[in-house]
């Protein structure tokens, strides 16, 4: 099987359970009748959620996976992985030097690309998995 799927990540302190309140009404308003799929659900708040719409949808995602359908949508999932401290490193460019050069000794000075270091603390990373791009039709739903 080919991955499918496009995922999102939003790095948050939102509690999960008020995000996920929030994501199930949404679901529940776009699909009344979902079927929810509930995994790995853990006393930090994190979890893994999976919705189809129907058995159709279910039995389409077996096969294809996040794949859109015949009628243009498919499974959708949710999760959560919460993080005590949280390191992300980045890389960046920047067009101008802001007088603190000699602070980036991992660049040269002729280099514009810099790194960056953020450490967050208390946090939960979520994850979006749709079938297709944001710019879709049913993605924007």
């Amino acid at each position: 099987m080919n991955i499918t799927g496009i995922e999102y990540f939003v790095v948050s302190n939102k509690k999960p359970d008020i995000v996920l309140n929030g994501f199930n009404k949404a679901i529940v308003e776009l699909w009344p009748n979902c079927i929810i799929y509930e995994d790995d659900k853990l006393f930090d708040g994190s979890f893994f959620y999976g919705y189809v719409k129907d058995h159709e949808m279910e039995n389409f995602s077996e096969e294809n996976a996040y794949k859109l359908d015949q009628h243009g949508e498919g499974q959708i999932s949710l999760a959560c992985q919460y993080y005590r401290s949280l390191r992300m490193n980045t890389m960046a460019d920047y067009a101008y030097y802001d007088g603190y050069e000699d602070l980036y000794d991992d660049c040269p000075k002729g280099n514009i690309l810099r790194k960056n270091i953020f450490i967050l603390h208390e946090v939960y990373y979520y994850t979006l998995i749709l079938p297709g791009t944001h710019e879709h039709p049913f993605s924007r739903k």
